[in-house]
C-alpha cells in the first residue's frame, strides 16, 4: 500500500523572484526562503501572471536532474 505523500503532491505556497521569460526559467521562493528552478515548460497553463517578479504562487516540488525544483506553477 503507497503513503499519502506516494500518491498526493504536497502543494506550497512561495514566491517568484525572478524569471527571465527570454530564457524560459527562474527561481520561485519557499515560504522559507529557499528557491527552487522553475522552467516555463512545468507552468500550469503557461499562465503569464504567474511570472511576475513578487507574485505569490503554488507550486509541487519534484526531483529533477540537477536536484529538487518547482513544478506545476501556477499564481495563488
Amino acid at each position: 500500500m503507497k503513503g499519502i505523500s506516494e500518491t498526493m503532491p504536497v502543494v506550497i505556497r512561495g514566491t517568484v523572484t525572478s524569471f527571465d521569460i527570454g530564457k524560459g526559467y527562474g527561481y520561485v521562493a519557499q515560504g522559507g526562503g529557499r528557491e527552487l528552478f522553475a522552467d516555463q515548460t512545468i507552468l500550469h497553463k503557461h499562465d503569464p501572471h504567474v511570472l511576475a517578479l513578487g507574485a505569490l504562487v503554488v507550486f509541487e516540488v519534484i526531483q529533477g536532474r540537477q536536484g529538487p525544483h518547482a513544478s506545476s506553477v501556477r499564481a495563488y
